[in-house]
């Protein structure tokens, strides 16, 4: 996501560094917790443009998070369920694969010394796919 920025409610134009620096402070201030990173994508299709938004969200359980959104724009409506789905896993994984590459052992090592004070960080992608539903 080298050529993504990223936002929340409290910043604007955060590289993909700056976003794992604050998901790093974030887990700094209470490495003894268990932790939920989740990446996910929805789009929103408009007369002439599909908007895709990726969220990153750092869980805390029990405890707060932290999360930030990317967005990508399509200008093109996107009429096929099909596309549409494929193109929000793929936005969904280029942010994991930019997480594996790095970040995701940087994070954990944060939470390595508390493992046995039940420390932990699960990793997840959500597809906006189901049993129910047009998907």
């Amino acid at each position: 996501m080298s050529d993504s920025f990223f936002f929340n409610l409290s910043e604007e134009h955060l590289a993909f560094s700056d976003v794992v620096m604050r998901m790093k402070d974030f887990i700094q201030k209470d490495p003894r917790s268990v932790y939920v990173l989740s990446i996910g994508t929805d789009s929103q299709v408009n007369q002439n443009v599909t908007t895709f938004m990726t969220a990153i969200h750092l869980h805390r359980i029990g405890k707060g998070a932290w999360g930030c959104l990317t967005q990508q724009v399509l200008n093109r409506p996107v009429q096929s369920l099909r596309e549409k789905i494929s193109l929000e896993t793929a936005f969904s994984q280029k942010v994991c694969a930019d997480i594996l590459e790095g970040p995701l052992t940087e994070l954990m090592d944060l939470l390595l010394p508390f493992a046995e004070e039940e420390a932990d960080l699960r990793f997840e992608v959500h597809l906006d796919i189901g049993k129910k539903g047009s998907t």
